[in-house]
């Protein structure tokens, strides 16, 4: 492998840990507020980050990345955020 080929790898990986990272930070911090049955909007923003995390976590299984390679380990959708 090149040189430039490794530092891309190395920049991908740093890239999808740090988006992970902000997404599950913003989806809990929404998660703790509280929100009104009316506020349409925050449960919509909640369910968007439960959307994108799971499928964040089904695909790292199907490319065989583990979880905790991009912070995801620890972390389940389903009772962290539902």
């Amino acid at each position: 492998m090149r040189e430039e080929e490794l530092m891309n790898d190395d920049k991908l990986k740093n890239y999808m840990v740090d988006i992970v990272f902000l997404l599950k930070e913003k989806a809990l911090k929404l998660k703790n507020e509280p929100i009104s049955d009316k506020d349409l909007f925050k449960k919509g923003e909640l369910m968007g980050y439960y959307d994108i995390l799971s499928i964040m976590i089904a695909q790292a299984d199907i490319f065989e990345i583990s979880l905790s390679e991009i912070g995801l380990n620890n972390f389940n959708p389903d009772s962290d955020l539902l």
